[in-house]
């Protein structure tokens, strides 16, 4: 594939498609010269010969005597100008503006003279009078260049859709057969874009068939044929959120994947896939696997049983830890003191809790179990009961009158106390 040499110029702000494509006057003579000296070379040049092999699979067109025949939509017209100014060699006047049709919309358009160079592709690409895809056909485009050729040809019935970061392409192929929808899909696919042909049934009801790339595919294609595609085209070419270069986390070189990935989807430890990081790969993978929870656990459950039921393998067992206590003996130390500040803290974390100042400590000895509380908070503890008490002896001693507010306060004095002290008598 070669690199793209053309520069892609920019049609004048200022031009105004005329109704009339011819032109006058000493301007007139120069490109009827350029125009004979073309013709009477009978070859296109290699730009010339990718784009009309390309639009001949799109909107191209030749007519029996030899003409090449280009016509767009008005939006397409800088489109249209990319064409001319690249087949302006063989074209007598200029771009001009069609007749309005049924729709009333208009066209812009131009034609080439009869060319030698012409009527030989038509006798290839319309050998009973319509135009057709045949092997012949498709060799050729091979011959000029399929990526070169297959720009001009997305650029023409290319429609991009689906969201940016999952796209696809469907290439239109409504003239053609289904058998030759079906040779065109075969050869795309051969190209190493997979394809397949794709029936659509229009309101009329009439069944078309299209061909249709999937997004892996139809995204490589893009990327491929962007560098040939002219700038006003490439709106069909966008695409983001995709992703297909990767390094090796082994090697540190850079590759591609087989497929093509979301950037989020990105493989967590990449590989080249040569031998060396291929077996490293596979090492890891091993190493996680073996440390992975419950691989560990049953390692540990095997272990267990097989020092329970031998009795060969509990001496070996003895034997390995006194030896590595004896090569390791800081190591022996860290382990002792991490275990007694772990059983230090299980003892803390055992011991009852004061329920007055919520101190973890040896409580004080008590007659009553429900009573224990540390010895700096025996006093308090003597204190709020005989609060409660004084309110509970006011109570029984009350009318019916005082009865609701010595209630209130000698709820709020059992709420100091533990539970199993809450008992109001009434």
């Amino acid at each position: 594939m070669s690199r793209q040499t053309t520069e892609w110029p920019q049609m004048p702000a200022a031009y105004a498609f005329p109704r009339s494509s011819k032109l006058s006057g000493e301007e007139a003579e120069k490109q009827r010269a350029l125009v004979e000296a073309a013709v009477s070379r009978g070859t296109l040049t290699q730009v010339q010969e990718r784009l009309v092999l390309g639009t001949l699979l799109g909107d191209g067109h030749i007519t029996p005597g030899g003409s090449y025949v280009v016509s767009h939509g008005w939006p397409q017209r800088e489109y249209l100008w990319h064409k001319h100014t690249i087949l302006r060699e063989f074209v007598y006047g200029r771009p001009s503006l069609s007749k309005k049709n049924k729709l009333g919309k208009r066209s812009v358009r131009f034609w080439t003279a009869s060319a030698p160079a012409f009527r030989s592709l038509r006798r290839i690409w319309y050998p009973d009078g319509v135009k057709r895809v045949t092997a012949a056909a498709l060799e050729q485009i091979d011959q000029a260049g399929f990526i070169e050729c297959a720009a001009w040809w997305i650029a023409d019935d290319g429609t991009r859709y689906g969201r940016l970061d999952s796209p696809t392409l469907m290439l239109c192929t409504n003239g053609f057969t289904l058998d030759e929808v079906k040779l065109l899909a075969d050869w795309v696919t051969d190209h190493g874009f997979p394809c397949k042909p794709y029936r659509v049934k229009r309101q009329s009801g009439a069944v078309q068939s299209m061909l249709y790339l999937r997004t892996w595919a139809a995204v490589r294609l893009m990327e491929a044929v962007e560098e040939f595609t002219p700038p006003v085209m490439r709106y069909k070419l966008r695409v983001t959120g995709r992703n297909d270069a990767a390094t090796c986390m082994f090697c540190t070189s850079p590759f591609r994947l087989k497929t093509l990935v979301r950037r989020t989807d990105l493989p967590t430890y990449p590989c080249c896939g040569s031998e060396a990081c291929r077996l490293a790969s596979a090492r890891m993978q091993r190493k996680a696997y073996d440390s992975s929870p419950r691989v560990v656990q049953r390692k540990r459950e095997r272990r267990r049983e097989r020092l329970r039921t031998d009795p060969q393998a509990r001496e070996r067992h003895r034997l390995q830890n006194r030896l590595w206590a004896k090569t390791h003996p800081d190591k022996v130390r860290e382990h002792k003191r991490r275990y007694l500040t772990k059983m230090r803290a299980m003892q803390q974390a055992a011991m009852p809790m004061c329920f007055i100042c919520g101190k973890r400590q040896e409580l004080e000895p008590h007659a009553r179990a429900d009573r224990s509380v540390c010895r700096s908070c025996q006093p308090e503890l003597a204190r709020r009961i005989a609060k409660r008490n004084y309110w509970r002896r006011k109570l029984r001693q009350s009318d019916g009158e005082q009865a609701d507010g010595l209630l209130q306060k000698l709820l709020e004095a059992e709420q100091s106390l533990p539970s199993r002290l809450r008992k109001l008598s009434t």
